[in-house]
């Protein structure tokens, strides 16, 4: 339920980035950059960094429009369902998973992030670049599962299908389009 008093009780994040236009301007883009931008991740890896963090940060709603973005970019159906009973046993690549792990970590124990976490990352074949990525994404949902939480945005399945079919279509930016946010 919404804690915006001049917003309806089922409002979505677009609801709340049309009210604060200048908000979703600056911020749209920097959400762009990150999970759209150059980077060794793909999309999809993206996408699904961005669910596992939202996962871990209890917020449904970017769970679950960000898992549907990484279906709808080419993941398996259940590798995010599979994620949900921790990474170890996930039928997620192999490759992600230390960067999995490390953006976990650096969710639920920052100040615990050492060196040897690094290094598993880069074992796994993924350079500074690589790192960098799966951190940004991990803060900007950190922010935004904040956000969402914070104001008491509300998803339901058809709100998940269209942030999805939006951020994997037009990508982030796109998210304005739709609004009319000049």
């Amino acid at each position: 339920m919404s804690q915006m008093p001049s917003l309806p009780d089922d409002a979505t994040l677009f609801n709340l980035f049309k009210k604060y236009p200048d908000f979703a301007k600056q911020q749209l883009p920097l959400s762009e950059l990150i999970m759209r931008g150059p980077s060794p991740l793909d999309a999809k890896e993206r996408e699904l960094i961005a669910t596992h963090v939202s996962i871990l940060n209890s917020c449904s709603y970017c769970a679950g429009g960000h898992g549907e973005a990484a279906q709808v970019l080419g993941l398996n159906p259940d590798v995010v369902e599979s994620l949900k009973g921790g990474i170890n046993s996930s039928n997620v690549d192999e490759n992600l998973k230390p960067l999995l792990r490390y953006v976990e970590k650096l969710t639920l124990t920052p100040s615990r992030i050492t060196s040897k976490d690094a290094q598993d990352v880069y074992a796994a074949g993924w350079g500074e670049d690589g790192l960098m990525s799966a951190v940004l994404v991990c803060c900007q949902f950190s922010f935004f599962n904040r956000l969402v939480e914070g104001t008491g945005m509300v998803s339901s399945p058809e709100q998940a299908q269209k942030t999805a079919a939006t951020i994997s279509g037009k990508g982030y930016l796109g998210i304005l389009d739709l609004l009319g946010i000049d």
